[in-house]
Parts: structure tokens; C-alpha cells; sequence
């Protein structure tokens, strides 16, 4: 039990470290007293894979009856397509850091289906998400986006090049998956859209409904242009990222206005 504890320990080290690079970890000890935790940190701030000192403890409580949870294993549902993580700015720029010869090892744990975890899913930002740290230049805001204003063309841009564009990213990753004749399977949603479509050019305000077939279309440009530069298809498209408390405030009800009758039917008529 110990040895595959480690082992996926060792594994969510290496995708944490790497995918989500400003997360803390908590990770169980085999050889540490009953109950005692230790804290890893990767940050801004310079530590990679840090221990910190021993802050959490557990104690066994006896869980209330009404929390069972029972699973007929012989029961089944539908079919998982795999496991994965994002390909984000921050990660391929912190991986772009190391030697390229240790960039090989990581890619290879992450996405070898002999030698490493085997990832086949995977989700994509379309544009600036909470995980880009750094601007697509030194003349953009934070949240940039692949069409300045209505009239500019639309343009992939900072994710064509590196060291942190997730276009490349995934097209290295796809070079180990390949080898198991596996699809690469991806996700992608939107945090912020383009300002100039949002209610009056506010950060943080809902998109306005004049903007939700320019926005449709948005959603098509993403995906077209994104297989066309990477060779990879978007599977799956979620219109924002986390819808509930998103970082346009649009309500639920204006989501599935601009899904059933702007970006459905956008992607239909282009056969997407």
C-alpha cells in the first residue's frame, strides 16, 4: 500500500509542480507518525517543491451514518476517456526553464501511456485565464485576448510562440500519447472575453447582449484556428469558466441565451 501511495504521490507531484505551478500540496507520509502531514510548495516567490514545517494534524472522528456512501461496482455508467490536467501559460513557461533534456523526462511522466501516467485529456484557456502570470507582452493588460477590438482580425498570437504558448505545449505533449494510438481529448472555456464586448468596456462586468453573436463567433475562431496550428481538435467547449461566480458575472440565464441561440448555432452552420 505504502509503494503505490508513493507512486501516486510521486505522480500528482510532478503534474502539480508543473500544470498548476502555484498550488500547495499536502502529502501523506508512509514513514511519518499516524495522522502527520507534511506541507509542499511551489510559488512565485522562488520555492520549488519546498517543505514546509509539519502545520496539520488528523484525528479519526466517526463519520455520521446519513454520509455513507455505498458503490455497486457492478453497476456501470458511462465510459471515462481518460485522465489529465490543463495545458496553461504558467506551466509551459515554468517548464520551458528547465534543461530541455529534463523538459523531455517531465513531458514523458505526464503523457507516456508506458513509462508515465498516461494523461489523454487535457483543457485549454481560450485567451488569458487566473493562470497566466504573465502578460502576452509589455504593452497588454493582464486579460488579453485574441481580438483587440471588432474591426482586428482574429489572431492566436502569444499562444503560437514560446516559451509560453499552449500550442506548442500540447503539440509536444501529443508526441508521447500518440504512441498508445490515443486521441488527445480536449476542454477548453473561456475566463474573461474580450473587453470591448463586455457592458460598458467594465472589467468584470456581464457581456452585453448587442456583443453575443460577435462572441459566438469568438468561440469558432478559437476553435478552428487552435486545430489548425496544433493538429489537435477542441472536444469539448465550455462557454466560461466556473459559470457560477465567473469573472464576467453573466447569469445562468444569459449563458444558455448566448448557447442556444448564438453559439450553437454558430458551430452548427460551420459543421463544428
Amino acid at each position: 500500500v505504502c509503494c503505490l501511495l508513493l507512486l501516486l504521490v510521486f505522480v500528482l507531484m510532478l503534474l502539480f509542480r508543473f500544470l498548476f505551478v502555484f498550488l500547495a500540496i499536502a502529502v501523506l507520509r508512509c514513514d511519518s507518525r499516524p495522522g502527520d502531514v507534511e506541507v509542499i510548495v511551489s510559488d512565485e516567490a522562488g520555492q520549488r517543491l519546498s517543505v514546509q514545517p509539519q502545520q496539520l494534524s488528523w484525528e479519526k472522528k466517526t463519520a455520521p451514518s446519513s454520509q455513507v456512501l455505498s458503490i455497486d461496482i457492478n453497476q456501470q455508467f458511462q465510459t471515462i476517456h481518460g485522465f489529465g490536467g490543463s495545458f496553461l501559460r504558467s506551466g509551459a513557461l515554468t517548464l520551458n526553464q528547465l534543461p530541455l533534456e529534463k523538459q523531455d523526462e517531465v513531458l514523458k511522466k505526464l503523457f507516456d501511456p508506458e513509462e508515465g501516467a498516461g494523461f489523454t485529456v487535457g483543457k485549454v484557456p481560450i485567451g488569458a485565464c487566473d493562470y497566466c502570470p504573465l502578460t502576452a507582452s509589455p504593452n497588454e493588460t493582464r486579460w488579453w485576448s485574441y481580438r483587440k477590438n471588432p474591426l482586428e482580425p482574429f489572431s492566436l498570437g502569444p499562444d503560437l510562440e514560446e516559451p509560453g504558448g499552449t500550442v506548442p505545449y500540447v503539440m509536444r505533449a501529443v508526441q508521447y500519447i500518440q504512441q498508445s494510438k490515443t486521441p488527445l481529448w480536449l476542454q477548453s472555456t473561456i475566463d474573461y472575453p474580450p473587453r470591448w464586448m463586455l457592458e460598458g468596456d467594465l472589467p468584470g462586468a456581464t457581456v452585453n447582449p448587442l456583443f453575443y453573436g460577435p462572441l459566438a463567433q469568438y468561440y469558432l475562431d478559437f476553435v478552428q484556428h487552435f486545430e489548425d496550428a496544433s493538429g489537435v481538435p477542441i472536444h469539448y467547449l465550455s462557454l466560461f469558466n466556473e459559470p457560477i461566480d465567473s469573472y464576467t458575472n453573466i447569469t445562468t440565464a444569459a449563458i444558455g441565451d448566448l448557447l442556444v441561440n448564438h453559439v450553437f448555432p454558430t458551430l452548427s452552420e460551420a459543421g463544428s
